[in-house]
């Protein structure tokens, strides 16, 4: 089974995720410069005047920033759900992911738990 065909089926199964095609064919500038996942999602949050972009991939970010899309990526959402109390230990999710391959500058990561200390709690 492809994966195509095995997205929708699990969008089904949770109402909070929907996929969405994109409205046009993928932008040249886009596609040249970015892997497609990064290159869709940038494309599709203009389309759908979405909300907030989540992207880590630097050189999607830098894109994405230039383009005025709103954005955040891993730590910024780990930020907010310890600030409304969804998560206790941002700090230990953080570690699982990077056990699991999540990559990130150590100065991300002291800037990060400063954050936690200071803005996200306060």
């Amino acid at each position: 089974m492809q994966q195509a065909e095995v997205l929708p089926r699990a969008a089904t199964r949770r109402p909070w995720l929907r996929i969405d095609p994109l409205a046009r064919p993928l932008d040249a500038e886009l596609s040249a410069s970015l892997d497609q996942g990064e290159a869709e999602a940038i494309q599709l949050a203009e389309e759908k005047h979405a909300d907030l972009l989540i992207m880590d991939e630097w050189k999607g970010r830098t894109i994405a920033q230039r383009r005025g899309l709103p954005l955040t990526g891993a730590l910024g959402i780990l930020g907010i759900a310890y600030q409304k109390r969804i998560l206790e230990d941002p700090m230990g999710i953080l570690t699982m992911m990077r056990a699991q391959g999540f990559r990130i500058h150590w100065r991300l990561v002291a800037s990060f738990q400063h954050l936690l200390q200071t803005k996200y709690r306060a």
